[in-house]
């Protein structure tokens, strides 16, 4: 079987290697850097499913400081593929206006999947955040 990476055509077996290298190298980027910019060229090209895959295979520390690191161009589609709970532990690590503002480039089905994991409070301020166009459909 073959998979396809932004443009590059691996087998399974082979992105599966590609992906285990990169978690390796975050891990080791992560204990020893200060500096954001060597985790975007390491994620640089990837899908949001295959930086999910890095996510949900990384220490709870080291999740938590590459999703600071990565929180201005963080893509929401990341949170699609993580399980419920990982999402939470990611979606906890933004504010409200944060969040907000990244889920307003999803489809209004997907969004509405991340929000309901929201306690009511939360999940009402994240509304008040969207345009009346979009929060109608939630």
């Amino acid at each position: 079987m073959s998979v396809r990476s932004k443009g590059l055509d691996f087998s399974e077996g082979r992105l599966v290697q590609v992906l285990s290298n990169k978690i390796a190298s975050l891990q080791i980027l992560l204990e020893n850097s200060e500096n954001g910019q060597a985790l975007t060229q390491l994620i640089k090209g990837l899908y949001p499913s295959e930086i999910a895959y890095l996510l949900q295979h990384l220490e709870e520390e080291q999740r938590r400081k590459c999703v600071l690191w990565m929180k201005s161009q963080f893509d929401a589609e990341i949170l699609l593929f993580l399980s419920p709970s990982l999402r939470k532990e990611v979606v906890d690590l933004f504010d409200i206006s944060e969040l907000s503002r990244i889920l307003m480039h999803l489809e209004s089905d997907d969004v509405l999947s991340i929000l309901r994991d929201l306690d009511a409070i939360h999940y009402q301020k994240a509304l008040n955040d969207f345009p009346p166009e979009k929060s109608r459909f939630f």
